[in-house]
Parts: structure tokens; C-alpha cells; sequence
């Protein structure tokens, strides 16, 4: 429920066209954020979207907090 609720929280930013959340098994401690943008040029959306799974991560309050990273792809359509 947490992997879903950061990727709903990356597809919030304007920008974004796919996000998927993986991590937080046994022994993984990172949640890992792919998003996908058809922007050329996406300059700080990188961040932007780890500020909106950090902020969502904040409301949620769970008992071990991740680590984020955020990896951003350009896709062509």
C-alpha cells in the first residue's frame, strides 16, 4: 500500500505520465520511484516528484521511514 500510495503521489506532478513504486521487501530498505516524462528537457522534475512522495510519506506516517530515490526516464511517444 505504501509503494502504491508514492506512486500516486509521483503522478500528482504536472509532467508525468508513468510512476512506479518498488522496494521495501525484507531487506530493502529504499523505495525506489521510476516516473516517466515526454518532456525533452525536465530540468527539476526530478525533485519535484521527490518532494510530493516525501510530503505524501509525511501524511502517511509509517512506523519506518524509506529512503526515496527518485530515477526520472524521457519516453518518446
Amino acid at each position: 500500500a505504501l509503494r502504491r500510495a508514492a506512486a500516486d503521489a509521483a503522478l500528482t506532478v504536472p509532467g508525468i505520465e508513468r510512476a512506479r513504486a518498488r522496494g521495501l521487501g525484507v531487506l530493502r530498505r529504499r523505495l525506489v520511484v521510476r516516473v516517466a516524462t515526454n518532456y525533452r528537457n525536465p530540468a527539476n522534475l526530478e525533485e519535484l516528484v521527490h518532494t510530493a512522495v516525501t510530503a505524501r510519506l509525511d501524511r502517511i506516517e509509517p512506523m519506518h521511514r524509506p529512503l526515496v530515490d527518485v530515477r526520472l526516464g524521457w519516453r518518446k511517444d
